[in-house]
């Protein structure tokens, strides 16, 4: 963008510019230190995974690395860098609780970490470093990152590294190396070593250094072969390490019964969840990001702006493939979601760096043109979503926030019933939710409209907004996390049993006639809670939780106790001194 032409210097002026920028940026990065910490208390104060399966199956592999005894668990594999950077707490520690804790500080200051390239990235857009700073604050303050300070996922790590690789592209295409060329390359694979769900990343990569290869042949098709090499490497690793402790099947029905008009939904659904997300502006960093990229094209160089449409466009496109199958938006049992219609998980990181980029272009001043064209954008959007995606979408249908974190604040706009399909939001009926959050969106794109030349004002109402959004998006991650935290005194009771009996062996069979599949989780819990005791499968342990029906219930000698855990499970305890003493607590049912 050109810059602003000065008539006169004003170093007083220019110095209290400075400061005043510099008291912005601060307080851009406390409120975003302090969203992340808001948001993470009810997790911390709980000592426990939210999520049964993503969670628990995250970090088991990453004990089991350190060669310590770790029971299997179910899960669809999740690939390992965040567990191994927060595995070593296990050498201090044995009490899962207390693991919990420190791990949950540890991932919100890795992802905090994600500053400093944020801030980087936005001085090559020709901004001082406190405004780059302040955009940087703005970026981390908004709910899709705050949220996830929550969850011991891998999206903090994740877009520590993608921000990293963003700025590492950034530098390879200012002086182009060899050097750089395999930073790039490292950060990339390191990307999928993160998160299973990064090959978008790591072809579109490919195929910008193929671009690159045009001017700078060598450096490259070195990229090229590095990126490919070191991703395959990445993969055979996670696998390997992932294994330890669980399966692994993600990505097994990509793209399986796809259908256009169902592609068509979550293509508008999650164009709406991002313009949410970041409060309108996703707009005009598509607009500012393709422009550049447009003038890269045409200068035939392979620059960061061409980069990131690769990226961003990878991504969406492997996010709107995934969730576009009939068993999620139209399915069949009782469990029926809405996230997925509007899923913003996977493309988050992403759509960071382009709400970075349009913060920047605000502070730098936006052309006319750019502000018109994303307001129109931004419309767009809007406009189909309310008048053909929302009528036909289960706008009473379930949404984990950590999924959907950017509309996760407007949660309460939503009904806690099933809502009947075909109608059209209004401020009076149950689909509200849509028109609700359209149109806060729109605020910040309507501000950039009459007030262009005015970036604190624009800068202002977005963290306002999005320090707001994360106050409320808190309070349906704290309900979700209290809905997967329900009080189970029983197997609290098993647990303290098998604490308070050093070497007593446990087993657990989740498989019941007529439930469903989600006993996996129940077993993932189980089995986290146990720790460091290590929950198995021998029909013969000293406690074995199965149902009644099941051939591991029963065996000769065994009593159950009283209570039934989860309901439905029974805890049959072996023959011995175990037996002996619950029997004298009462605890046991009487022999007949």
């Amino acid at each position: 963008m050109a810059a602003t032409s000065v008539e006169a210097p004003d170093p007083g002026g220019a110095r209290s510019a400075t400061r005043g920028w510099w008291v912005a940026a601060w307080v851009c990065v406390a409120v975003a230190v302090l969203g992340h910490v808001w948001v993470l208390r009810s997790s911390f104060a709980a000592g426990t995974p939210s999520f049964n399966l993503d969670e628990v199956a995250s970090l088991m592999p990453g004990r089991a690395l350190l060669g310590l005894a770790t029971p299997e668990v179910g899960g669809a594999g999740y690939f390992p860098l965040s567990a191994i950077l927060v595995s070593p707490i296990w050498w201090f520690t044995s009490d899962p609780a207390t693991f919990y804790r420190v791990a949950l500080l540890v991932s919100t200051a890795i992802g905090l970490v994600a500053l400093w390239p944020l801030t980087r990235i936005a001085t090559r857009f020709g901004l001082t470093t406190p405004q780059a700073l302040a955009v940087a604050g703005i970026v981390m303050a908004v709910p899709a990152r705050t949220v996830q300070a929550e969850y011991l996922l891998a999206e903090k790590p994740l877009f520590l590294v993608v921000a990293l690789a963003m700025l590492a592209v950034v530098r390879l295409s200012e002086r182009p190396t060899y050097g750089r060329a395999l930073l790039v390359s490292l950060l990339v694979a390191l990307s999928y070593f993160t998160h299973a769900r990064m090959p978008t990343l790591v072809v579109a990569t490919a195929v910008w250094f193929v671009l690159l290869a045009v001017r700078h042949l060598r450096i490259g098709l070195v990229g090229l072969v590095s990126v490919l090499v070191m991703s395959g490497i990445a993969r055979w690793t996670a696998l390997r390490i992932v294994r330890l402790a669980s399966g692994f099947h993600q990505g097994g029905s990509f793209g399986g019964a796809l259908r256009p008009g169902l592609l068509a939904r979550t293509i508008v659904g999650e164009s709406w969840s991002q313009l949410v997300s970041t409060f309108g502006l996703v707009s005009l960093g598509v607009v500012v990001i393709a422009a550049l990229a447009f003038g890269e094209a045409r200068r035939r160089i392979a620059g960061p702006a061409l980069f990131l449409v690769l990226a961003v466009g990878a991504m969406f496109a492997g996010s709107a493939i995934d969730w576009a199958q009939p068993k999620w938006l139209h399915p069949t049992t009782r469990l029926v979601r809405l996230d997925v219609w509007i899923y913003g998980r996977y493309v988050d990181p992403l759509f960071a760096l382009v709400l970075l980029v349009a913060l920047a272009a605000v502070v730098r001043g936006a052309r006319r043109w750019e502000v018109r064209a994303s307001a129109v954008l931004s419309l767009a959007v809007v406009a189909v979503t309310l008048l053909w995606l929302a009528p036909q979408a289960p706008t009473g249908g379930s949404v984990t926030p950590a999924h959907a974190p950017g509309v996760a604040a407007f949660h309460w706009a939503r009904p806690d019933h099933p809502v009947p399909t075909g109608t059209l939001p209004t401020f009076t009926d149950d689909t509200r939710f849509w028109l609700i959050a359209s149109l806060v969106a729109l605020v910040p794109v309507a501000l950039l409209l009459v007030a262009r030349h005015r970036p604190a004002v624009v800068l202002g109402a977005v963290l306002v907004l999005g320090a707001a959004g994360t106050a409320s998006a808190n309070v349906a991650s704290d309900a979700f996390h209290e809905l997967r935290n329900p009080a189970a005194p029983v197997r609290a009771m098993v647990v303290g049993i098998v604490h308070d009996h050093p070497g007593t062996s446990v087993s657990y069979f989740k498989e019941c006639p007529g439930r469903s599949d989600e006993e996996k989780g129940l077993r993932n819990r189980f089995a986290w809670l146990l720790l460091p005791t290590v929950l198995g499968s021998d029909r013969d342990a000293d406690v074995v939780v199965a149902c009644e029906t099941s051939p591991a219930a029963g065996r000769p000698g065994s009593v159950p106790l009283q209570a039934r855990m989860d309901g439905f499970y029974l805890v049959w305890i072996r023959p011995g001194p175990l037996q002996d003493a619950l029997r004298a607590e009462g605890l046991l049912q009487p022999v007949s």
